[in-house]
């Protein structure tokens, strides 16, 4: 984490196998703040 990176990991929680492996084809940026945002409507 806190690196440049061509995938993202998304753990959905939970046991078992839960987690998401998504190639990103263009430059993301992930932000707490971005987040916060998006959740703020």
């Amino acid at each position: 984490l806190r690196r440049v990176s061509d995938f993202i990991v998304v753990d959905r929680g939970g046991e078992g196998a839960n987690c998401d492996e998504q190639d990103l084809p263009q430059t993301w940026w992930l932000t707490e703040a971005a987040l916060e945002r998006a959740l703020a409507g």
